[in-house]
């Protein structure tokens, strides 16, 4: 279609002409359909199209709601089939917004930075779904002009790449805000021997240091200076040794609840002398509230006695990505605005850490439950978080299926079944990536295997331990025994073989880079579902061939041995390519590492077995051992398990300790 943006404020039309052209549409100055934009004040949008007068007038409260009217046109008119020269009829389209600030948060600092063109292609994304604000979660992903080894050798962005993408995010409407560290999860900096002084406890910074308190001052500074925003969030989630290490060596035994206090005060007293307005992740201040330390584990209002109170000027982020009923959330939410304090923002997951694949049935079960307590409560923030735990396995445009659904609940006024979430989502995935919801949720299916409850709610990632678990000791194979999940892996390879032929026909041919994409990450899954159809099961049929001495059949899993070597090698190339699209090459040495390593052992079993079978060996101890359950259920039966760390799947052996 042609649109006609000459009625548009030219420091508007940039980021409309780029959507539409993006989409394969033509943006003209004299002809086609005319666009009018209209700023209200209510938190509302509302699309019209007239036929007779070929009209499209887009309201908002801001840029990026009248972005969301036009894509909600742009789908409508796909739905009717004129995108190639017919005409829409009449339409209009109103949405409320719940939120007043919403927006997903990409974690850049488990190894998986994104580039600045992945960044900026998220932005267009988050403006054309109709919201205002992406946070960027960089520990050390930023430079420290004081500091050199802040953020070495990970991928760190420059203040002039900082400052690049906050003036491509304002062009959209939307405020890029900092996501940093000022407390723990500082391992990755605290490495470096020159920076031993500066620690606490394992990955927490030793409070109340002077030099310290001068590194946070330089890392606000620093990551503040080339952004718009006057709003930052500085961590201090998970600092749960506080005081245990090196401070209590200096000061004695300290409440860690009095620690966290003067920390807090000391932090926020930068930010308000800079200007800034700051928000925490709320956990620690549960925690410290907490009868058994949990984040959840809250005590009753009459057992809770408050001695530290959180400042006025900050906003808490209250982040859960786990409960399954509604009132969990409202009683959690309820429990921070009564004792913690009214300004509240809450985070949902968009569940891309799982393991190697995306856990969209959990992402979609939890979120919907929590943003309608948000919404119905009146918070003002929503954010959807995508974290990459333990080297960022997950590709990251498996972040698009829960950032639809995301952006489809911050538009939702009443309760959406998972259904209607689905079917909503599709008009958008159609848009950015070609795939429907139903080819999204075969990238699930990796780890929601039948014998996973109905939302996954123990968050079983299989597919990462079966792939990583090494065939002779089988530590995961009791587990799954007797579950036939090669035949499961099978089917799905199939299913997922069956999208990508679909995708790349006559009919489906890519049109946007970010088809092309999608593509790439539906080929990397279907060379994992290959691998683990040949590999789920293969220890098991190793140690039960061994003890029968049936030396045919171990003949055969040594053959069965080499093919998943092959498959390995390709599944290794198939990641290294969406890797070096997506992410600065820094952090992929883990993956190398992981995934050849994982090479190198279905070699050496291999050798092994035919080592055997040849007379070489005498016994092959590593068949011998007793399988054990890796995880017993409470009735002693098995039950598939959650373990998403991989020095805890390969070995039982010392891995990362001394």
């Amino acid at each position: 279609m042609i649109f006609c943006l000459n009625e548009a404020d030219e420091n508007l039309r940039g980021g409309f002409e780029e959507l539409l052209t993006e989409q394969g549409h033509t943006c003209s100055e004299t002809e086609g359909i005319r666009v009018l934009l209209r700023t209200i004040e209510d938190n509302m949008l509302c699309a019209e199209y007239k036929s007779q007068e070929r009209t499209l007038t887009l309201s908002g409260r801001d840029l990026p709601q009248m972005f969301r009217g036009l894509f909600l046109f742009l789908q409508k008119a796909d739905e009717q089939g004129m995108k190639n020269g017919g005409e829409p009829g009449e339409w209009r389209k109103e949405e409320r917004a719940g939120f007043q600030e919403m927006g997903p948060m990409y974690d850049c600092s488990r190894n998986g930075a994104l580039n600045i063109s992945q960044i900026k292609q998220r932005i267009r994304r988050i403006a054309a779904m109709g919201m205002n604000q992406i946070l960027l979660y960089i520990e050390d992903l930023y430079t420290i002009d004081e500091n050199p080894y802040f953020g070495a050798f990970r991928g760190r962005y420059t203040k002039e790449e900082l400052r690049e993408l906050d003036d491509y995010a304002f062009r959209f409407g939307l405020e890029l805000i900092p996501c940093i560290q000022t407390l723990a999860h500082l391992n990755t900096f605290l490495r470096w021997p020159s920076q031993e002084h500066m620690r606490d406890i394992k990955d927490i910074l030793l409070s109340g240091d002077d030099k310290v308190i001068e590194l946070i001052r330089q890392m606000i500074k620093n990551v503040m200076e080339p952004l718009r925003t006057k709003k930052i969030h500085l961590g201090m989630d998970e600092a749960e040794l506080l005081g245990f290490g090196k401070y209590m060596v200096r000061n004695g035994y300290t409440r860690p609840d009095l620690i966290m206090k003067q920390h807090l005060e000391t932090v926020n007293g930068i930010c308000r002398e800079l200007g800034y307005s700051s928000m925490i992740w709320s956990d620690m201040y549960v925690k410290l509230l907490s009868p058994t330390g949990g984040y959840y584990d809250l005590p009753d209002d009459e057992d809770v006695t408050i001695d530290v109170r959180v400042p006025s000027d900050l906003r808490l982020v209250y982040w859960d990505y786990y409960h399954h009923t509604e009132e969990e959330y409202l009683r959690n939410i309820r429990f921070h605005q009564k004792f913690l304090g009214t300004d509240i923002a809450y985070a949902a997951g968009g569940w891309t850490w799982n393991g190697i694949a995306p856990n969209y049935t959990r992402a979609a079960a939890t979120m919907r439950r929590g943003m309608k307590v948000s919404r119905e409560l009146g918070i003002p923030q929503a954010i959807c978080t995508f974290w990459y735990d333990n080297g960022a396995e997950t590709p990251m445009a498996c972040d698009l299926f829960s950032t639809v659904c995301f952006a489809q609940l911050c538009y939702a006024e009443q309760e959406v079944s998972v259904q209607e979430l689905h079917a909503g989502a599709d008009g958008w995935l159609k848009q950015f990536g070609g795939f429907l919801s139903e080819d999204y949720m075969l990238l699930d299916a990796l780890d929601k295997v039948p014998q996973t409850t109905e939302e996954n709610e123990e968050a079983a990632d299989p597919s990462k331990y079966l792939l990583y678990q090494d065939v002779l000791m089988g530590l995961f194979d009791k587990q799954t025994e007797g579950m036939e999940l090669g035949k499961y892996y099978r089917q799905l390879a199939d299913k997922l073989q069956g999208c990508c032929q679909d995708a790349l026909s006559q009919e489906k041919k890519p049109e946007t880079a970010e088809k092309e994409e999608m593509i790439r990450v539906f080929r990397y899954y279907t060379a994992a579902a290959e691998l683990l159809s040949k590999k789920a099961e293969l220890g098991l049929e190793l140690a039960a061939a061994y003890k029968r001495d049936d030396r045919k059949r171990l003949g055969e899993c040594a053959d069965i041995l080499r093919e998943c070597e092959r498959l390995c090698i390709c599944l290794k190339d198939l990641r290294e390519d969406i890797w070096m699209e997506e992410c600065r090459p820094f952090g992929f040495e883990v993956l190398d590492i992981r995934l050849g390593g994982l090479t190198a052992r279905l070699q050496s079993a291999s050798k092994r077995v035919r080592g055997y079978l040849e007379g070489k060996w005498e016994s092959l101890p590593e068949l011998e051992e007793e399988r054990l359950f890796y995880k017993p259920a409470a009735d002693g039966g098995a039950v598939l398990p959650s373990c998403n760390l991989w020095e805890r799947i390969v070995s039982a052996g010392n891995m990362c300790e001394v």
